[in-house]
């Protein structure tokens, strides 16, 4: 069979359709379509170019109800309705007359019908033409593809919760927690010492010289606060500290997400609880690694070779060749391509390193690898949950639609452009 799956399902959708039309008795225009006998449309085959035209007026314009907006009563029913695109009509067309043709009946077109669908295509582009999608330019790209190379690289949200539960757990108060300068801390020499007020001093080694170590990392070393304030979209606010009220309700959020039940109010952190409360933070950290390297791989192979959901979706890791300078990924099959040919497509690597497809690939392929699942004929792209664990299966090509659709909000793009083709 040359057809696809997915075609033979939508050619026979559209022509149950059309059937259920033709039969419906309940139809609220259905006076309008019966016959002198008071006999409901036959639908055929074969195919009747009359019926076909009040068919097609109804799905792409509506029915009288509809059109004629003074009748209905319910505005939001009035303004929910829209006309389908041209191609969706052309769709449909061309399974009807397939159904025909198979059944035997193949359906010849007059003149008069030709000129119905050529005015049909016409009006329909100009009504959808105001409601297109605008594209990702590409300062927007890089955008989100450069808030997902931080969050792959570590979130300064979690650093800093990690370092404000190491400083409480070592006995630094979140009052004095939130004046210390960042000169207060010495690291000239590991350990670091943290000097205090009223010139205390406390060690910053083990765990507690990682997590600063990665705070560091993010805040930079310019003068200003240890500790400063970072906006919900992750901006670090250099000359102005996090409030105490702000650090103990980090302390009490990272206590509630471990499950601990413990508060800033209730005493000190113990050994226990400051360690639980550390392997979440980093457990979430991981959990957004996974995902958003997915999904800047996922967006910028997708952008660089042009290709499809349906394409990206059933790409294997045996699809794909880094090399140094650039990334070839091979199309098995698609939409042009029903027969399976095949072609190769290069995507070179970029200068800028949020936007860098073949590094982005990379880092992707190093995390399967580590999750033991970059065998030849894995999935290139699945579904990964909060806590970065992949499932077996191929992601949906639906799926990847929502994921760039939430990406693009979470980078603080306008909501109406959420297209990147």
């Amino acid at each position: 069979d040359a057809w696809a799956k997915s075609t033979r399902l939508g050619y026979t959708y559209w022509w149950n359709r059309y059937v259920a039309w033709c039969t419906e008795p309940t139809n609220p225009n259905a006076h309008r379509y019966r016959s002198l006998d008071n006999e409901l449309f036959d639908p055929g085959p074969p195919l009747n170019p009359g019926v076909l035209i009040l068919f097609f007026q109804d799905f792409a314009l509506g029915p009288p109800d509809v059109v004629d907006s003074t009748d209905i009563d319910d505005e939001e029913e009035r303004e929910s309705w829209s006309p389908p695109a041209v191609k969706t009509v052309d769709t449909i067309y061309t399974a009807l007359k397939f159904v025909a043709k198979q059944a035997g009946d193949p359906f010849h077109p007059p003149t008069e019908f030709e000129g119905f669908m050529k005015g049909l295509r016409k009006g329909l582009a100009l009504k959808r033409r105001i409601d297109r999608v605008r594209p990702l330019v590409i300062s927007e790209l890089r955008q989100v593809c450069d808030m997902l190379y931080n969050q792959a690289h570590g979130s300064a949200t979690l650093a800093r919760d990690r370092l404000v539960a190491g400083l409480y757990h070592a006995g630094v108060g979140t009052r004095e927690m939130a004046r210390l300068q960042l000169n207060a801390l010495n690291r000239d020499s590991r350990p670091y010492i943290l000097t205090r007020e009223k010139d205390r001093q406390t060690r910053i080694a083990g765990d507690l010289l990682t997590d600063c170590d990665a705070w560091i990392r993010w805040r930079g070393k310019a003068r200003g606060p240890l500790l400063p304030a970072i906006t919900r979209g992750g901006k670090l606010c250099s000359r102005t500290s996090s409030s105490p009220q702000a650090l103990n309700a980090i302390l009490n959020r990272m206590a509630a997400s471990t499950g601990l039940n413990w508060r800033t109010s209730t005493g000190a952190l113990t050994e226990a609880h400051y360690t639980a409360m550390r392997a979440t933070s980093l457990r979430q950290r991981w959990g957004s690694q996974v995902l958003a390297t997915r999904d800047r791989a996922l967006l910028l192979v997708g952008f660089g070779a042009m290709l499809r959901r349906s394409e990206i979706a059933d790409l294997r890791v045996c699809d794909v060749t880094v090399e140094d300078d650039q990334a070839l990924v091979y199309i098995r099959k698609s939409k042009t391509d029903q027969s399976g040919v095949g072609v190769e497509l290069p995507i070179p690597a970029g200068t800028h390193r949020g936007t860098d497809a073949v590094g982005a690939l990379r880092e992707w392929l190093n995390i399967l690898q580590q999750a033991g699942e970059a065998d030849g004929e894995h999935p290139l792209f699945r579904s990964v949950d909060v806590n970065g664990r992949m499932t077996h299966g191929a992601i949906a090509g639906h799926d990847i639609a929502t994921i760039i659709k939430r990406r693009v909000v979470e980078a603080g793009i306008p909501p109406d452009r959420k297209s990147v083709v």
